[in-house]
């Protein structure tokens, strides 16, 4: 995963939306994942576990996936251009 590219920013009003990744720590080795990012300030909030999906949920994520994938994706910044002119 390139962390630069999940990061990809957008901006609402003054602050900035980053898109989340996941990282899995030994709790003592940096990250790779993290030796990726600009300086800055961070928020990091641990992760147990994915909730429980319904089938319908599972088959919505995977359709987005492979949209994704696929080169169908759209940036944050589209999205939010196109809701701000409705």
């Amino acid at each position: 995963m390139n962390p630069t590219r999940a990061l990809e920013e957008s901006q609402i009003g003054r602050y900035t939306v980053r898109m989340a990744i996941v990282v899995n720590w030994n709790g003592i080795d940096v990250p790779e994942e993290l030796k990726g990012l600009k300086k800055g300030r961070y928020v990091l909030l641990p992760m147990d576990e994915a909730p429980d999906l319904t089938e319908e949920q599972e088959a919505g994520l995977e359709a987005a996936l492979a949209s994704v994938q696929a080169g169908e994706g759209r940036t944050a910044a589209d999205v939010l251009a196109d809701l701000a002119k409705r």
